[in-house]
């Protein structure tokens, strides 16, 4: 039977890609085009005109693959954490994880090379979350197995996501943005399994009084993840303004970053709670959490 970190390892392997492949020098991106789909963030307010819509919409996806390089920090030290276990014990294991964080830091130089491009090319500056590496630590600071199940919920979103995409054939996307999103997916898809072995095997010997703690930590991780969103949502408002060239009205400021907030809420903490895979291993771990995860949804809903 072939070794599952093996079969892992090879299927990385086939879909890897350079990162000049992907973003190649002389890239542009296409400004008269959305970035995101709908599905996923609706800039469509009454008070803001068509081309400040579509910028809302570019500033939203520069937020959005900052994000994703913000939060794979963390995920980079975590990695590197469960390589160290298996240096004396598996090669396979080793080999796949450190591939798995190889992999982290080349999806991190793709994000930032677009905000590069992004930041050469949008007339106005757009400010998006810093210290990635003091909210990796406290992040890190949880018990292992809510860290991992983190990981796991957002690999999860990335897969998500994409299928927004694809679902989105009517719209009228830059395509060079949907290729940085589709290959990012492509490599989380495997470590999305990665994570899953992982945690089967870290449930080993955890006893119920430390599976409750298993779960305030990772809804504390939540939690803390969507104060920092609100904080986007906020500069997101801050930077609509500035590429607008005029001020909102404060009601109007107050509904950007509400739907902004919302959004971004919905994109990496909404679609992994709900994911059904990611419920599949919670029913296999903990079936008793599923009332929590249901009750954050719930109460995100109401506050929407």
């Amino acid at each position: 039977m072939e070794h599952p970190y093996a079969r892992l390892l090879a299927a990385s392997e086939r879909v890897s890609w350079k990162l000049e492949e992907v973003l190649p020098p002389g890239s542009k991106l296409d400004f008269q085009r959305v970035f995101l789909p709908r599905s996923l963030v609706d800039t469509s307010h009454a008070f803001l005109s068509p081309p400040e819509q579509r910028a809302l919409n570019h500033i939203t996806g520069n937020a959005y693959l900052n994000l994703f390089a913000f939060v794979e920090e963390y995920i980079v030290a975590d990695i590197l954490n469960h390589a160290q276990a298996y240096v004396f014990e598996d090669e396979h294991k080793l080999r796949a994880m450190l591939r798995f964080a190889e992999e982290e830091v080349k999806h991190q130089r793709l994000f930032r090379s677009f905000r590069t491009l992004f930041e050469e090319s949008f007339p106005t500056p757009c400010g998006v979350l810093g210290e990635a590496e003091h909210v990796a630590g406290v992040i890190l600071l949880h018990h292992p197995l809510a860290v991992m199940l983190t990981t796991y919920h957002l690999e999860l979103v990335t897969q998500e996501q994409y299928r927004m995409y694809t679902r989105a054939k009517d719209e009228d996307i830059d395509p060079l943005f949907i290729s940085l999103v589709r290959h990012h997916w492509v490599e989380e898809a495997q470590h999305a399994e990665l994570d899953r072995l992982e945690i089967d095997a870290m449930v080993e010997g955890v006893g119920a009084a430390e599976m409750v703690s298993v779960f305030d930590d990772y809804l504390a991780i939540c939690s803390a993840f969507d104060g920092l969103l609100f904080q986007q949502a906020g500069l997101d408002v801050d930077s609509l303004e500035r590429a607008a060239g005029r001020a909102l009205p404060g009601e109007q400021r107050l509904e950007v970053r509400r739907r902004q907030h919302a959004a971004y809420r919905r994109m990496f903490l909404e679609l992994g709670l709900g994911h059904k895979r990611f419920r599949e291993c919670i029913s296999a771990i903990a079936p008793e959490a599923h009332a929590r995860l249901d009750a954050t949804l719930d109460a995100w809903a109401k506050a929407a």
